[in-house]
């Protein structure tokens, strides 16, 4: 389970703002294939709606030692800033980043294309309101698209989910997080 006892925020400081968010989760999920620790991962000036974006600023979730050994492993970068390990504050509300996708294309039954059809038209309609940019994958060098959905809750609920192993929340498993500016 995700520690969320501290967080390091990680400041865009050049770039397209998208472009370096994916990069930034590229090489967060590189950190965390190669560690037994999770780090979670929270967008805290996320927008969603008619210009949806993410942020310039990436905030990370974990253990003290985890936190600091992916800090470390992004120095040196012209496009962002790790700042500084804190506790996180005492919070009402929290967030999750639910990674989305279009549903695959159903290749059986009339009815079954006909269901995927209307439910791919509903997700690309709830898509142009979430922030997205493209993504690697470490083990096939794939590059796909990452949509983010922000859920907010005011209490967590009794089981809360794990981070996928890009730190994102997964639909399957929501994975709530401190929001706080």
């Amino acid at each position: 389970m995700v520690s969320t006892s501290h967080y390091a925020d990680i400041c865009i400081t050049g770039g397209s703002v998208p472009q370096v968010v994916g990069t930034l989760l590229y090489r967060i999920h590189g950190f965390l294939v190669r560690r037994v620790e999770e780090v979670a991962v929270a967008f805290p000036a996320y927008r969603g709606g008619d210009r949806p974006q993410f942020g310039p600023v990436l905030r990370c979730f974990g253990t003290v030692d985890a936190l600091d050994t992916l800090l470390d492993s992004l120095e040196n970068e012209p496009l962002w800033i790790g700042k500084r390990i804190r506790s996180v504050p005492p919070v009402e509300r929290h967030s999750a980043f639910i990674r989305r996708q279009l549903p695959s294309r159903v290749k059986s039954t009339t009815r079954n294309k006909e269901y995927a059809a209307r439910r791919r038209q509903e997700m690309l309609q709830s898509m142009r309101a979430w922030p997205f940019t493209f993504v690697r994958s470490e083990s096939g060098q794939l590059e796909f698209p990452i949509s983010l959905e922000k859920r907010t809750i005011d209490r967590l609920p009794e089981h809360n989910g794990t981070p996928s192993a890009y730190g994102l929340s997964r639909p399957s498993s929501v994975l709530y997080l401190p929001d706080f500016s």
